[in-house]
């Protein structure tokens, strides 16, 4: 910049500096934005908890919260800690931290995460971890240091520009008698390596928060630059081949006085006012046949293992076979075969029943992406190994194996 002035370049050496801050200030916002992004992927945790005391729910801050405390959480709101169950059974929503799309039931004595949503019922919670400590809190830590790392690319050029300052001021110096004052200006002014540093930084920047948006969690910037040497790609998880909406695949008659339409709309009717992927892929179903949904009595509406809801003077259960068994209902050899495959194929099975009986199940099988067969076979045309994990492999169908 002193020998822009020194040459009579005002004008010039004021837009070069301003450009060269410029470009530091949108390194810095890309940064902070992409820190961002990430936080707000994970979420919140909510400042207000409920806190258990000797029978009492009372209203307290978050921070106040130490290990041991219990923490009543309610249908539709997240998890605020890490802790046990001690009291209460419902049905958890827990994908943004292990990937799977499917709701996981939980009872006492079972482990919960903070930020997983509760979906139904009912949960009473003792403290384990608060704050910083969660494993989610752990997670955003780690992710929030993504931007911070430093692209090869990024190296390379700070080690380039490190390397060639001195060099540089000496080929100025010999430029000076040969192509003038200005020639040797430019000579020291041209900056070698601190352009790609400030692009690559932008550039890196750049595709982390485009793809923490579409929920593409990277640890390290560097891990991109090393996509060029990936010869095998290992699906650990069924969410990546497949999305968090189930569909209904089947419906099973197991009382003969009722039709799969009228199983349907019982367990749909049920479902209505739920909001999780499970309930969703129901209703779905019942629309695409323009079912018509009776009103409940919500006199009667209860949600636990299951859902239990008075419907036209009928009493219907809608829920796993384990909230059959706790409602104290008799479960059929064939449910009990149908729970077996269904198992077996990594499907869920979804028991309805009317009034003390079990009158039919609902099999829910999982949604395989609609691009996920093409982009497998695009990545096999580069000639890229693939492997499913073993928990994978236990999980996911074999038909969806096969394709």
């Amino acid at each position: 910049m002193t020998g822009f002035y020194l040459a009579g370049y005002h004008i010039f050496a004021c837009f070069a500096f301003m450009l060269y801050f410029l470009g530091h200030k949108v390194v810095y916002h890309m940064e902070g934005r992409s820190q961002e992004n990430i936080v707000n992927l994970f979420g919140q945790q909510p400042r207000m908890v409920w806190l258990f005391v000797e029978g009492v729910e009372i209203e307290t801050p978050i921070h106040q919260l130490k290990e041991g405390d219990v923490v009543a959480v309610k249908a539709g709101e997240p998890i605020p800690v890490d802790g046990i169950i001690v009291d209460g059974f419902g049905m958890i929503d827990q994908h943004m931290l292990t990937g799977e799309s499917q709701p996981v039931e939980k009872e006492p004595g079972k482990n919960v995460f903070a930020l997983t949503l509760l979906l139904s019922g009912k949960l009473y919670i003792q403290v384990e971890k608060t704050g910083h400590d969660t494993l989610s809190a752990q997670i955003t830590q780690i992710l929030q240091q993504t931007s911070k790392h430093n692209s090869e690319i990024a190296l390379k050029g700070q080690r380039l520009a490190d390397q060639t300052a001195f060099p540089n001021l000496i080929v100025s110096v010999i430029a000076l008698p040969v192509v003038g004052f200005r020639g040797a200006v430019a000579t020291l002014g041209n900056g070698l390596g601190a352009n790609a540093r400030i692009v690559s930084l932008l550039a890196t920047m750049n595709y982390l928060s485009i793809a923490s948006e579409q929920y593409i969690l990277i640890k390290d910037g560097r891990a991109m630059e090393t996509l060029k040497d990936v010869d095998t790609i290992v699906f650990d998880k069924t969410g990546t081949l497949t999305i968090d909406q189930p569909h209904v695949a089947r419906i099973h008659v197991i009382n003969s006085a009722l039709s799969e339409n009228n199983i349907l709309i019982f367990a749909a009717a049920a479902e209505y006012r739920q909001p999780h992927p499970i309930a969703r892929a129901i209703i779905n179903a019942a629309e695409e046949k323009k079912l018509h949904l009776p009103d409940i009595d919500d006199a009667s509406y209860e949600v636990g293992y299951g859902i239990k809801v008075t419907i036209n003077n009928c009493l219907v259960r809608v829920g796993s076979t384990r909230f059959m068994i706790n409602e104290g209902l008799t479960i059929p050899a064939r449910l009990d075969n149908l729970q077996n495959n269904c198992q077996a194929q990594g499907h869920t099975l979804i028991s309805v029943a009317v009034d003390n009986n079990v009158a039919g199940a609902l099999e829910l099988h999982a949604t395989v992406r609609p691009e996920a067969k093409q982009v497998i076979q695009d990545l096999k045309e580069k000639i890229f190994a693939f492997v499913l994990s073993p928990v994978t492999m236990k999980n996911l169908p074999k038909n969806y194996q096969r394709n």
